[in-house]
């Protein structure tokens, strides 16, 4: 298995992770888009990455995690980039920056990322459960900004407004041809709010 192959998740699978774990991944989501989420069990994912299912529950507790397992590495690099930030950028800017480090590692896998969001898109429970990683993310992001020394009410708003720039940015990239990176999208979404905002406060 070379690197290249180390590569299926929502974000980047970190190259310490072990052999077998990333087999079980990467069958998981093969059974996930030819059988279904509902239709695939534990026992199959272990058959077709030919390990077991003890193997399989040493690193997932069950078959949504496969997909969703990555969370606390997701939580560490938005946290470390909001730190880094310069200390004159508004708070928005510093989840929309913190974003675009996560948007320029989602571009390398374009294929994983794409095929895991349609996995997700066909189930209901996966959906549910996607929205509650995302309010996690935005949960994360505002304690980090207040470790920066941002009021609590200001964190929690900017960081719930990068949660929806992330959300339109990702639409637009996930149903676009892949000319424009997501990376850039970001920026478009982000200078949109801040027209509509403006405009609201003209009108006002």
């Amino acid at each position: 298995m070379t690197d290249s192959d180390i590569t299926f998740y929502d974000y980047p699978v970190p190259r310490w992770k072990p052999e077998a774990q990333v087999r079980l991944m990467t069958a998981a989501l093969e059974l996930f888009e030819s059988h279904g989420f509902d239709g695939t069990t534990v026992a199959m994912i272990a058959e077709r990455s030919q390990l077991t299912e003890r193997t399989f529950y040493r690193y997932f507790d069950d078959k949504r995690e496969v997909l969703f397992g990555g969370t606390p590495y997701l939580d560490e690099l938005i946290a470390e980039r909001i730190a880094s930030v310069a200390p004159t950028t508004p708070p928005v800017e510093i989840v929309v920056e913190a974003l675009k480090d996560f948007s320029s590692m989602l571009e390398e896998q374009r294929d994983f990322t794409l095929r895991r969001a349609a996995v997700i898109a066909a189930n209901s429970e996966l959906r549910e459960r996607e929205l509650v990683k995302m309010s996690h993310l935005a949960e994360r992001a505002a304690h980090a900004l207040v470790e920066r020394g941002v009021p609590d009410a200001e964190a929690r708003a900017a960081a719930e407004l990068g949660a929806v720039i992330f959300k339109l940015s990702f639409d637009r990239w996930s149903h676009g041809n892949g000319t424009n990176s997501l990376g850039s999208l970001l920026d478009a979404s982000y200078a949109t709010v801040r027209r509509v905002s403006s405009s609201q406060k003209s009108s006002a």
